[in-house]
């Protein structure tokens, strides 16, 4: 699986579509949130506080994944957007 790590302030958006997504901060920290296409967000596609702990989760076709924070972050998807 391909890995980015970028600098980010302010939501981002990190993966969409089909995959497994696996992200942490490993300097600062965030909350992730999923946002779907055809349909309200589900509070439970609302992500707790992140720390350097990794938080892997399975995205659907028509769903976006963001984060928002300020840091570092390291992605492993097969489709990093940021």
């Amino acid at each position: 699986m391909p890995t980015k790590s970028t600098h980010i302030t302010g939501p981002t958006l990190i993966a969409s579509g089909e995959q497994n997504v696996t992200i942490n901060f490993k300097r600062g920290v965030g909350e992730f949130y999923v946002l779907e296409t055809n349909t309200a967000p589900d509070a439970g596609d609302h992500g707790a506080y992140l720390g350097i702990q990794p938080e892997s989760m399975a995205l659907d076709a028509d769903q976006f994944l963001f984060v928002d924070g300020t840091g570092t972050l390291v992605v492993i998807a097969r489709n990093p957007a940021i």
